[in-house]
């Protein structure tokens, strides 16, 4: 059996399960998880209760949350929790594959971005409640693209990418709701 450093172990996972590391370089780009702000929101955050969010939108949060936990924190194996219970953020026959195309779209955005990602704790009560700004980006996207709102999810995709090449990030985000199906949302909230 071979152990791997710390610092080797996260990039010989991404490797094996064939994620591609950032394209500027730099690599991972993510926050650690906001210690416990006891619900209080920054500039910019809203609450989970200020979403119009279905059973998909909350699930693909709080998996992006899982993902961006293991991007800030690789010790955390947090994607693992993740990708070996895909049935508790999607529920159906076809889980596995909503997570990996979830995942997807977290990694092209990563990708793209080049300043940090903002993101609210999923293991904390208090914080798994905030939505960031960043975070409501993302979740406006995949809305967005599921409610097959083209220009929205273009507008959205800039937003989130700083204005970054968006086309990986779109498509991702297209073949995600190819996945799920659309929305039952009328109305993506602002």
């Amino acid at each position: 059996m071979q152990i791997l450093p710390d610092l080797g172990r996260i990039q010989w996972m991404l490797t094996r399960t064939g994620i591609c590391l950032p394209k500027n370089g730099r690599g991972p780009i993510m926050a650690e998880p906001d210690k416990c702000r006891h619900g209080r929101l920054q500039k910019g955050d809203t609450t989970l209760n200020d979403h119009n969010l279905d059973v998909v939108d909350f699930g693909f949060l709080t998996a992006a949350r899982y993902f961006c936990v293991s991007f800030s924190s690789p010790h955390s194996d947090a994607w693992v929790f993740a990708m070996l219970v895909p049935e508790r953020f999607f529920p159906g026959p076809d889980s596995a594959e909503m997570m990996r195309r979830a995942l997807a779209v977290v990694q092209e955005m990563r990708t793209s971005r080049r300043s940090t990602f903002r993101f609210s704790n999923p293991r904390c009560e208090c914080c798994a409640n905030v939505v960031t700004q960043d975070e409501r980006h993302l979740l406006q996207l995949v809305q967005h693209a599921r409610a097959g709102k083209r220009s929205h999810a273009a507008s959205s995709a800039m937003l989130l990418c700083e204005g970054h090449d968006t086309a990986d990030t779109i498509l991702a985000a297209y073949q995600f709701a190819e996945a799920v199906g659309p929305s039952r949302v009328t109305h993506v909230t602002a």
